[in-house]
């Protein structure tokens, strides 16, 4: 008797191509997605389309190679495995990765179709049965599923190549930081701290951590800016979980002015700094984020990462007018 299974297969063909309750299948927004597309992120840590993709599909594997009775399979969380890097998953392409995530729907079926019940309480380790590893197989699905749809919404409504700010030089750079941070500097001046520490909901930074959040990727770029000219190529070491460095130093409690002219100093220091970077360092390739960036590309990214924030800021504290209108 399969009463249990069933539902649990029903679910899982649903979720990948059927007609969830929630919304569209994960195979329907997958193949609305091209090449180009499932490769490209928001911003620098963001995992994009196809990682979320293999992510996917690893943990499926868990379960097909538990079902194998394969006890010798694992995978550590957040390794290489897990969390494949950008550059090995171009290597391997869109078009493949689709087609090992439609191989694992087709196997994951037929092994489960082939159990009863009572596999459901049966232990696969020491403190876990398949009930629980299929329970939780299903609501990853779902979880990624709702992060793909959100890449996608942002795809859709993102600026084309053309219109992305770029530079000519590092002196623009500069310029281009220098300019951006004096003009935002007098407003958020003129924002009282208990403004500044407003949160429009709990889980969302205030004004006060989003300029934290900026100081922090003052620190972090300056030793990437710094180093890659010092000949260093590595600066993996350099990446750093945002929302623990804000909650670590406590942004929301600090003195608002304080932290504003740390800001402000902060940035007019690394303008400097981009306008003098030498010419031969300027198009080395770093290894910085899941794939090589240059460094000319690692301070374009920082000058748009800190306007990206400065229009979240004045769209919280001025909800009327974005930054630069």
């Amino acid at each position: 008797m399969k009463t249990e299974l069933s539902s649990y297969i029903r679910q899982l063909e649903n979720i990948y191509d059927g007609r969830p309750w929630y919304g569209d299948s994960l195979l329907h927004k997958l193949e609305q997605i091209g090449p180009k597309e499932a490769f490209a992120t928001p911003a620098p840590g963001i995992h994009s389309v196809a990682q979320l993709t293999a992510h996917i599909l690893i943990w499926r594997r868990v379960l097909v190679e538990r079902l194998k009775e394969n006890s010798d399979f694992k995978v550590e969380i957040n390794s290489a495995e897990d969390w494949p890097s950008q550059k090995d998953l171009q290597k391997k392409g869109w078009e493949k990765i689709l087609s090992e995530l439609a191989d694992s729907q087709r196997e994951l079926l037929e092994l489960l179709s082939a159990k009863t019940d009572e596999l459901l309480a049966r232990t696969y380790d020491d403190k876990h049965n398949f009930r629980f590893l299929i329970e939780g197989i299903i609501q990853h699905d779902i979880y990624h599923t709702g992060q793909i749809g959100l890449l996608q919404s942002w795809l859709k409504t993102r600026q084309p190549e053309t219109e992305k700010i770029t530079f000519s030089n590092m002196r623009d750079v500069a310029q281009n930081l220098r300019e951006a941070v004096e003009s935002a500097h007098p407003r958020l001046e003129a924002l009282s701290g208990k403004v500044a520490a407003i949160k429009l909901r709990p889980e969302k930074w205030s004004v006060k951590e989003i300029i934290g959040h900026l100081v922090d990727s003052a620190a972090n770029n300056h030793q990437r800016f710094v180093r890659a000219q010092l000949g260093a190529t590595d600066l993996q070491p350099y990446r750093y979980a945002q929302e623990h460095w804000v909650g670590l130093q406590q942004y929301q409690s600090a003195d608002w002015h304080a932290l504003l002219s740390l800001w402000y100093y902060y940035n007019l220091h690394l303008a400097g700094l981009i306008a003098t970077i030498q010419p031969e360092f300027i198009e080395n390739e770093l290894d910085v984020w899941d794939e090589p960036a240059t460094l000319r590309f690692v301070a374009e990214d920082y000058v748009r990462h800190l306007k990206h924030h400065l229009d979240q800021i004045f769209n919280i504290a001025y909800p009327t007018h974005g930054f630069g209108r």
